[in-house]
């Protein structure tokens, strides 16, 4: 397995398990320390957002690769 895929797999994994995680504390006050009042959650959502970003360039190589290869 090269390094593009085992990245890949990473960043997929990871992309889908903060947002796996936000979801979960959105919902639930219990993890919440005070209600209304989570500082974890705006590192959390900064977190996602830069991995939606990542997520956007692991599908542009593996869905533009075959592409390029063949000009």
């Amino acid at each position: 397995m090269n390094i593009q895929a085992i990245l890949s797999i990473i960043i997929v994994c990871s992309f889908v398990g903060l947002t796996g995680a936000l979801v979960y504390i959105e919902a639930s006050d219990v993890v919440n320390m005070q209600l209304g009042d989570n500082s974890f959650l705006d590192i959390l959502k900064i977190l996602v957002g830069v991995l939606a970003a990542s997520m956007s360039q692991v599908l542009n190589y593996w869905f533009s690769r075959g592409g390029a290869e063949k000009k």
